[in-house]
């Protein structure tokens, strides 16, 4: 997970060739039950995928 620095958002990148990156439930329910610091607030979430 990368955080630019005084930005609002988030990117995580998935690095699971074997699977094309595919999210699975685990991984889903993983980033859902994330918890942000209430005093530096997510407002987006870019997810994307490394290699293949």
């Amino acid at each position: 997970m990368q955080r630019p620095a005084g930005g609002l958002d988030v990117v995580l990148q998935l690095r699971r060739p074997k699977a094309i990156n595919a999210l699975n439930h685990s991984m889903v329910l993983t980033i859902t039950e994330r918890e942000w610091a209430e005093d530096d607030p997510v407002h987006i979430v870019v997810v994307t995928g490394a290699g293949r």
